[in-house]
């Protein structure tokens, strides 16, 4: 199961997440889906891996947890450009992942926060340890508090995306434009931030 917030970020709202959540909680930073280096460097010292994104338009960043963040499953790559590096499995590993994609024609799309706490694969339920559950539920609800609804009350926005969005910028989910919530406006649409 994949616990998500969306959220609308300018790259200034994703460094001051990431300040608020180190700073709270101790985390772990990895910028980029792929690294290269030894997997103990990476989990003591991920600011120390060369790190890489396949699109310089879309922004990864894994969070990792000093006690909660316990499984590690990496799968290597061996050709093509990122030869050498390896990939965070995001579904296996005990890890939070943030997307964040840079504005396109359209204007800004949602960022997202991400986790899995559980997946099926082959039939079998692959579920993670409670702590890192906890931690997942307590980080999201952090995260979804401290910003405020567009038209669309799932999809949230932070400060300096708020800010571009007054000034002109358009705020966008697929192809539909999304407003920033006025007071006393009723969301448009329900939506659960689990899926299965």
């Amino acid at each position: 199961m994949q616990k998500q917030l969306w959220v609308y970020l300018t790259a200034e709202d994703e460094a001051e997440l990431l300040e608020r959540l180190v700073a709270e909680q101790a985390l772990k930073v990895m910028r980029g889906r792929w690294f290269k280096g030894d997997l103990q460097t990476l989990i003591s010292a991920p600011h120390e891996v060369e790190t890489r994104d396949l699109s310089a338009r879309t922004h990864y960043v894994q969070l990792l947890h000093p006690t909660a963040s316990q499984r590690f499953v990496t799968h290597p790559v061996t050709d093509g450009p990122l030869a050498g590096f390896a990939r965070l499995d995001e579904v296996r590993s005990e890890v939070i992942t943030l997307m964040r994609p840079e504005p396109d024609e359209q204007g800004l799309a949602p960022s997202r926060l991400f986790a899995n706490t559980h997946a099926w694969f082959g039939g079998e339920r692959d579920k993670k340890s409670h702590a890192f559950a906890r931690w997942v539920s307590t980080t999201l609800a952090l995260a979804e508090q401290s910003y405020g609804p567009t038209s669309f009350d799932w999809l949230r926005v932070a400060p300096h995306a708020r800010a571009w969005a007054e000034q002109g910028g358009k705020l966008h989910y697929l192809f539909r434009e999304v407003g920033l919530k006025a007071v006393g406006q009723k969301p448009l649409t329900p939506h659960r931030r689990s899926m299965g």
